[in-house]
């Protein structure tokens, strides 16, 4: 990775989103961790409004059966859902959806899910302050989960719960190596657009807003 190239992304970036661009947070679930543990891991990989919109509609659903407001709920009321429902098995049927982590050796997403759900529980982490306040402590383990450990479904997880990044996925990867014309690492594609985001002219994006306008644009949506 070279000045250059960093600089080819920069102009790239602003020449898509000029000066007067209104930039976008994406909503995400600051309220609940549980949704946006369901959504991080569900996501990679698959169509989002196909396949992801759907589990996210059925969990609700069960929530409120149950008498809660899904939207507030925490790790360990998803753990107590799976656990519940009989287990990550029977509740990947209750949501709909038996995508695996990986085609080759994947588990269940569901299985990934409620082993994160575990793992925040198990660390006292109820709410995105608490993730803020104990992301560094959380993230090895989240990573030693099957299927996690390239970071994407982290940095992702991260940015629903409101804390800012780069979610290094195949729209960022898009963006970046259609401007150098060469692939880069995760932490390579963060490094950059963090370079961009910081030398962009005030008033500048947030690097959640940065990534979500190039998420857009990459989906072929609108940052309008």
């Amino acid at each position: 990775m070279s000045r250059a190239q960093i600089d080819a992304v920069a102009a790239h970036a602003r020449a898509i989103f000029p000066a007067g661009t209104t930039w976008k947070t994406p909503d995400g679930y600051p309220g609940s961790l549980a949704l946006c543990i369901l959504d991080s891991i569900w996501s990679i990989g698959v169509n989002y409004d196909r396949h992801v919109i759907p589990v996210l509609s059925r969990y609700r659903g069960i929530g409120s059966a149950a008498g809660r407001d899904p939207d507030f709920d925490t790790p360990a009321d998803l753990a107590l859902t799976i656990e519940r429902c009989g287990g990550p098995d029977l509740f990947a049927e209750a949501v709909g959806s038996r995508h695996r982590t990986s085609s080759r050796n994947g588990i269940l997403k569901a299985e990934a899910v409620d082993a994160a759900a575990r793992l925040l529980c198990s660390q006292g982490i109820l709410t995105a302050i608490d993730l803020a306040d104990r992301e560094a402590a959380v993230k090895p383990d989240w990573l030693r989960i099957r299927g996690q450990s390239s970071g994407v479904s982290w940095k992702y997880f991260l940015m629903l719960a409101g804390i800012d990044g780069i979610k290094p996925d195949r729209m960022i990867h898009g963006f970046i190596s259609g401007v150098i014309g060469a692939a880069v690492t995760n932490e390579e594609a963060v490094e950059i657009l963090t370079c961009v985001q910081r030398a962009w002219p005030e008033p500048r994006p947030t690097l959640l807003e940065l990534d979500h306008a190039i998420w857009l644009h990459q989906s072929g949506r609108t940052t309008a």
